[in-house]
């Protein structure tokens, strides 16, 4: 099973679209996409498979995979830093417009052309801060799929639209004896509070799953290698089997070996969890990603790459990142159908009052229903608790 990065996640539900639209795939045996650490775990038939099939595959949805490097968890956080400043970007402007938008409505709605004023302001919140509710929502529609940016979309879409229609044409209400409300500053309140929580949401993500960076920081980038008699500074990757190292004190050790010379006090923390020092002497064996503390030694490297002790310790910390627990199986199959259920509910709710002969309250009832319901916990939940966990550990 091959693990990926993945890019376009905007929520539990996104994560539950993008396994089920690669798990359909006759090509892939078993897929599992984590919207906590923001990645996708692929078992495909045949190595063959590669990442631009899969990502065609996805590319409906917004998707995008990443093939994980030595640059992979430095181009994860680049990636995550730039969705985190434009959230901060989208909910900055969407507050600056959202603030005299509720201060209207609240205090002073009788003020001349209130609502085209309301109107306005609601337009830089919806079609700037909140856009992105409404391409997620779209994408999904394509292929018939309903995710937790769907509700923010049709619950402020439809309260905006309502809005605008009495604010242009109070008339048509007013005919029928009914009094043309508009709802633009519950729109606007409602859009930034749901970035708000997709800011903390994401500032939390961001905190939480550094576990495997923290682990990746501990990996020396060069060597000081010995040939001939000539100590030579080269990169870790053109180090060989058997090759002989120079460790002087404060330096990481690169990689697992035996201590050829020398005699060593060397911190092994990061594999012990002791905070003691641990001595060694010729023949002892040496782990890469431990800290020399005092003396100096030679080295003859044993294990290189993936096979070295920290590197598996990775590799076991990224498969616990990706591997469901029961309880998170059964919560994801709750999630998958949330979405539709609170749709249900919502138009269960404007049926009831319109039969009773009062449908723009059972608009604003349904709205009130939909937008309730984000942003959704309940997928989140699990994996974050699991993610920071293993942080933690």
């Amino acid at each position: 099973m091959k693990i990926y990065d993945i890019e376009g996640l905007a929520c539990a539900s996104c994560a539950s679209s993008a396994q089920n639209v690669l798990g359909r795939l006759e090509v892939v045996k078993e897929a599992r996409v984590n919207y906590a650490t923001k990645t996708a775990a692929i078992e495909t038939t045949s190595s063959t498979i590669g990442i631009e099939f899969l990502n065609e595959r996805l590319a409906r949805l917004g998707f995008v995979l990443h093939s994980k490097n030595k640059d992979a968890y430095k181009k994860r956080q680049e990636r995550a830093q730039k969705a985190l400043t434009i959230l901060k970007k989208q909910l900055s402007i969407g507050g600056l417009f959202a603030l005299p938008l509720f201060v209207i409505a609240m205090f002073i709605p009788t003020i001349p052309y209130s609502n085209y004023l309301m109107f306005g302001l609601t337009l830089p919140i919806l079609f700037w801060s909140g856009r992105h509710f409404f391409v997620s929502a779209a994408k999904q529609a394509s292929i018939l799929k309903i995710n937790m940016d769907s509700l923010v979309a049709l619950g402020t879409g439809t309260a905006f639209l309502f809005s605008t229609f009495n604010t242009f044409f109070p008339e048509v209400l007013e005919a029928n004896g009914m009094i043309p409300h508009v709802y633009f500053e519950a729109v606007g309140v409602l859009l930034v509070f749901v970035l708000l929580g997709k800011y903390l949401e994401a500032k939390a993500n961001q905190q939480t799953s550094s576990a495997i960076e923290e682990l990746l920081a501990m990996q020396a980038t060069t060597v000081q290698l010995l040939e001939g008699g000539v100590e030579k500074q080269l990169p870790i990757e053109v180090v060989q089997v058997n090759d002989v190292l120079k460790i002087r004190p404060g330096d990481v050790v690169p990689l697992d070996g035996i201590l050829l010379e020398g005699t060593a006090s060397i911190d092994e923390s990061m594999l012990t969890g002791e905070a003691f020092f641990v001595s060694k002497m010729q023949g002892d064996t040496i782990f890469g990603g431990t800290i020399l503390q005092q003396g100096s030694f030679t080295m003859q490297v044993k294990q290189i790459g993936k096979d070295t002790v920290l590197a598996q310790i990775i590799a076991l910390v990224e498969q616990a990142q990706n591997t469901k627990v029961p309880i998170q199986k059964l919560v994801d199959k709750i999630a998958g159908v949330f979405v539709p259920a609170v749709m249900a509910i919502a138009v269960f709710t404007f049926l009831v009052w319109w039969a009773n002969g009062l449908w723009v309250e059972g608009l604003v009832n349904a709205v009130a229903v939909l937008v309730v319901a984000c942003p959704c916990a309940l997928g989140l939940a699990t994996p974050t608790a699991i993610t920071v966990g293993i942080g933690a550990a």
